[in-house]
């Protein structure tokens, strides 16, 4: 897949099968975040894989699924949820480490999808919980986590109309991402 139609593939996915994810594709993941670009060459980020089927099961509940959309109809039915999750964790604050921290969630994200892989990155979330089940240090943050698996749903790139960014679900759970046209969001000068 070249890298255009990676990027119009990797989208949020809300909706997942029960499918592990291979242990080989997950070292990939990792793998492309411990080489991704970081501010400094600082390399501040650690990651957490939630793997175990209790501290998954606890994770669902920490998260605030399709926010956008109205009465939890964004929540995953309890057949539909991730099968693991990645925490995204700073060791310290400030600096460069919440923008690490996109590009580390970008690359997760887009190699999930080269992989035939699905994901939806978590601001979301309750960090002190997260902390919590996670028996993280003090100075460790969980500053996003990421749902990962197999799909079980389509997300799909539509023309923004009237400046309405809000994204809708059909009664399938596909989404659908109004986006700006180019000609609004550049600028040559």
């Amino acid at each position: 897949m070249n890298l255009n139609a990676l990027y119009r593939k990797a989208r949020s996915i809300r909706r997942f099968t029960k499918e592990p994810v291979s242990d080989e594709a997950l070292k990939t993941i990792l793998e492309n975040c411990r080489i991704a670009s970081c501010g400094r060459n600082a390399q501040t980020l650690t990651y957490v894989v939630v793997k175990s089927p209790e501290k998954v099961s606890a994770m669902h509940h920490l998260l605030k699924w399709a926010a956008a959309l109205p009465d939890g109809k964004g929540t995953p039915a309890d057949d539909q949820y991730p099968p693991l999750y990645l925490v995204i964790i700073q060791h310290q604050k400030g600096g460069l480490t919440d923008i690490d921290a996109g590009i580390a969630a970008n690359t997760i994200m887009t190699s999930a999808t080269d992989l035939g892989l699905a994901s939806c990155i978590f601001a979301s979330h309750n960090p002190v919980k997260v902390s919590e089940l996670l028996t993280l240090k003090e100075e460790e943050n969980p500053r996003l986590v990421i749902a990962l698996g197999h799909p079980a749903c389509e997300s799909t790139i539509v023309d923004m109309q009237d400046n309405n960014i809000n994204y809708t679900m059909d009664d399938n759970a596909h989404f659908y991402v109004p986006k700006r046209a180019l000609k609004d969001i550049v600028e040559i000068k």
